[in-house]
């Protein structure tokens, strides 16, 4: 049993959540729905006791986890109240760590998993051919993909923000862009370097062996986009016009994608128009006026159009008027 965290939501939902096997393979199941504070369901009946909803025991057992009290020990220590901390931390801590007594399944877990488990641990990317000791992996043996990356997301925590930047270059193998580029005696060209990280995660992406038993979709996966952010959001150490030229690109690239209703509304608006929304954007008043006579024309009742369609068309050329006023 492990407890996950939702990503991209505010606030964060905590869900109690479980490994089960699948053939060779593992898969994640879920058990209880913490909501927004586990903590509410420990409760304190005085002094340094306490015990766990039955609410939520009683649903643990009924879906057979051994000893649910030790496991939401273990799960939900960050949970309880610090003077209890303070008090079982002795006895907590000699209980929680186990350790796997095979290393089954060593040779299943992806290369994408050895190097972040091997940096988390030294602090370095893991040389090309060299034997990573099961030791600093086996955590990750018979676990979902769900778990292993909900363990991930807890460990990278240690990371300072200035360490950041390297542990993207050594997970991904950027580190030997670096080597290419200097080994020229060429100048960093950071555009070059972004769309390489961008091949390397979309590749990780489209990896279908790599998300078994998880959902995948054409978006890049919440479980990646940290990564992203780490990498786009780092702080590298070049001159200003170096920087400029960084952002410049990035912004380039950006894609906004907005909500439902409001792409309907550009929809609706492309239509009416007759003409694509980053051409109505580009319009200035002049040639926004003379396309909206054109359409009136069209789309007047008294010549034919819709009434409604004739409406929504004065609705929207009013909002492109005001856009170019606050432009």
């Amino acid at each position: 049993m492990y407890l996950a965290r939702t990503l991209n939501r505010r606030p964060t939902r905590f869900i109690l959540r479980q490994s089960i096997p699948e053939g060779e393979r593992f898969v994640s199941r879920d058990l209880f729905d913490l909501g927004n504070d586990p903590s509410q369901f420990i409760v304190y009946p005085g002094g340094n006791a306490y015990y766990y909803a039955e609410e939520l025991t009683d649903a643990l057992d009924a879906q057979g986890i051994a000893s649910p009290d030790e496991a939401l020990d273990r799960e939900l220590w960050d949970f309880l109240h610090p003077r209890v901390q303070r008090v079982i931390s002795g006895f907590q801590r000699t209980r929680a760590r186990r350790r796997e007594s095979s290393d089954a399944g060593f040779d299943r877990l992806h290369t994408f998993d050895r190097q972040r488990a091997y940096y988390l641990r030294t602090g370095r990317r893991l040389p090309q051919g060299a034997q990573l000791p099961p030791v600093i992996v086996r955590h990750l043996f018979h676990r979902s993909r769900d778990e292993i990356e909900q363990r991930f997301l807890k460990d990278e925590g240690i990371l300072r923000i200035r360490e950041r930047s390297s542990y993207i270059y050594a997970i991904f193998d950027l580190e030997g862009f670096f080597r290419r580029a200097h080994s020229r005696l060429e100048p960093l060209d950071v555009p070059d370097l972004d769309l390489h990280f961008i091949d390397k995660i979309c590749e990780l992406n489209r990896d279908a062996d790599f998300w078994y038993g998880m959902e995948m979709g054409d978006a890049l996966h919440p479980y990646l986009q940290r990564y992203a952010s780490m990498f786009f959001d780092g702080t590298i150490q070049l001159p200003s016009a170096a920087r400029e030229r960084v952002w410049e690109f990035i912004n380039r690239h950006r894609r906004h994608r907005p909500p439902p209703s409001i792409r309907k509304k550009i929809e609706l608006t492309e239509k009416l128009f007759g003409v694509s929304w980053k051409q109505l954007k580009k319009m200035n008043r002049s040639a926004l006026k003379r396309l909206y006579r054109q359409r009136v024309l069209k789309l007047h009742p008294d010549h034919g159009g819709d009434k409604q369609h004739f409406i929504q068309l004065t609705a929207s050329y009013r909002h492109l008027l005001h856009r170019l006023r606050r432009g």
